[in-house]
């Protein structure tokens, strides 16, 4: 063979295995719409059924409930899958009544096993199922789950276990989160903020405990954003002026939340930190409190060196009725040769998407035309 041969039969072989690869794709995608189309109408089918039991004291008859007992495998996910979507919608009466269904359809003892399974999204979806039912079972098999090599099934078990009224210890959860940084994810930071509505004590135990982590921290900060008990301000003050740069600004973020007047000192102290987030989260606490006696150090922060301190300064000034209005206009109205007058342009930036301009003088206004 030559090397002209052997360079046609490297070409077509090449040609025949991109082929090959295009069909498989396409064979692919086929099963994956085939089985989308097929899951839908499974969830419409359950749903209906679901749904009947929640909305009416109707008890379904014996076919139906045949079919969601006798679901194959794929349709057990799907049912598990709709019920932990439910789980966060309703309560009451309507959740008795799907707990009692899905009690008589053998799904609780089926989680149960699930529990045991060798795959984690399997185990994961068991948990998260689980929340249903407060029986003694659930709650023995949902501990050790604590303890799962994955990080997903952990977090499931301890959102099932909350809802259970079942938790251990605080500083126990915490360290199997810890365990396999899950800390900072969504699913963490949601367990979290309910913990801050309903037990904000329990937090506030937390954050003061010697060996709390600047990590956990930054949960509880973010936390205290949702607390009804303003006691956690002293938390949130203090984590304000530590070291660590994320807990400060989720700290003064949370403050800005909570709209409390009593952060004045702490968040005006924020105004001056070298750091410019700080500053920035700080400047746009100023507008959701409605500090308006710090309205002439958001008008000096026009000119700070960070375009986002002087975004958040000006966008305050805004919320900070006639009289931040006012500071804005009359910077926009001087020329200034800092940081090129870009406190000038940034406030006529947000004078005009306001729509606060036609009550400047024309010539204060014409003035900020040519110069921003």
């Amino acid at each position: 063979m030559n090397e002209l041969q052997m360079i046609w039969w490297t070409s077509l072989i090449l040609a025949l295995a991109s082929l090959l690869v295009m069909l498989i794709l396409v064979l692919r995608r086929w099963q994956d719409e085939r089985a989308t189309v097929r899951e839908k109408h499974q969830r419409q089918i359950i749903q209906q059924i679901l749904f009947s039991y929640m909305n009416s004291d109707w008890m379904s008859g014996q076919k139906d409930l045949n079919n969601l007992m006798n679901l194959n495998k794929a349709g057990q996910q799907v049912l598990r899958r709709l019920t932990i979507d439910l789980c966060y919608l309703i309560q009451g009466q309507e959740r008795k009544q799907l707990t009692s269904l899905l009690d008589r359809t053998g799904f609780r003892e089926e989680c149960l096993r699930d529990l045991r399974s060798k795959h984690h999204e399997s185990r994961r979806t068991a948990a998260s199922a689980l929340q249903l039912f407060s029986d003694d079972a659930s709650k023995a098999a949902l501990l050790p789950m604590l303890d799962d090599e994955a990080g997903a099934v952990r977090l499931a078990a301890a959102v099932s276990l909350k809802a259970m009224d079942a938790l251990p210890d605080t500083k126990v959860l915490v360290q199997k989160f810890e365990e396999k940084n899950l800390l900072q994810t969504r699913g963490v930071r949601s367990l979290f903020r309910e913990m801050a509505r309903r037990t904000p004590q329990v937090l506030r135990k937390l954050a003061a405990s010697d060996d709390c982590s600047a990590r956990l921290k930054i949960v509880i900060a973010d936390a205290m954003s949702e607390a009804a008990d303003f006691r956690v301000l002293e938390d949130l003050y203090r984590f304000a002026k530590e070291g660590n740069l994320n807990l400060r600004t989720t700290a003064l973020r949370s403050l800005g939340t909570l709209q409390h007047p009593g952060a004045a000192v702490v968040v005006g102290q924020a105004l001056d930190d070298p750091e410019w987030q700080v500053r920035a989260i700080a400047a746009a606490a100023v507008g959701q409190i409605g500090l308006e006696e710090f309205v002439p150090r958001l008008a000096a922060l026009l000119d700070d060196d960070n375009w986002w301190v002087r975004f958040r300064s000006a966008e305050s000034l805004t919320e900070l009725g006639q009289r931040g209005v006012r500071a804005l206009r009359e910077r926009a109205s001087v020329v200034s040769h800092i940081n090129d007058n870009a406190g000038g342009r940034m406030a006529a930036l947000l004078l005009d998407e306001h729509g606060l301009h036609e009550l400047q003088p024309a010539a204060s206004q014409n003035r900020t035309t040519t110069h921003a």
